[in-house]
């Protein structure tokens, strides 16, 4: 069909940091042009470390330039990855307003966190 939206991906990609608490931002950024709604899924494919945490916002803005986008209001966090979780997990996000560009903060904790993780965009068909 003519016009249909593709589901973006990002990953599998390790996520490391031997300072933990420290908040990151993912380098690759997503055009979401054409876009009206869309679930997030974040998979956590594998991790590693002592007590490891993460923490995934979705951060968005109308031009392509990370220092200018705003964390969602309400609803862009996802619920928090701990080393109880059974991996592969999944997490879930529906949004529907939103700006032209997407990007994403992270936070590690814990002690030598690492986790793999998947990003997909699957748009609302």
């Amino acid at each position: 069909m003519s016009g249909e939206k593709k589901v973006l991906r990002i990953g599998p990609t390790k996520l490391t940091s031997t300072t933990a608490n420290t908040k990151f931002d993912l380098l690759q950024t997503m055009d979401l042009l054409g876009y009206r709604e869309f679930s997030a899924l974040l998979t956590v494919l594998g991790s590693s470390g002592t007590s490891q945490t993460l923490d995934l916002a979705l951060i968005h803005g109308a031009v392509n330039n990370e220092d200018l986008m705003v964390a969602f209001p309400t609803g862009g966090s996802f619920t928090q990855v701990t080393a109880a979780a059974s991996l592969p997990t999944v997490r879930q996000l529906y949004i529907v307003q939103f700006s032209r560009y997407l990007n994403f903060q992270y936070t590690l904790g814990g002690t030598n966190p690492t986790f793999t993780i998947q990003f997909d965009v699957v748009p609302k068909v």
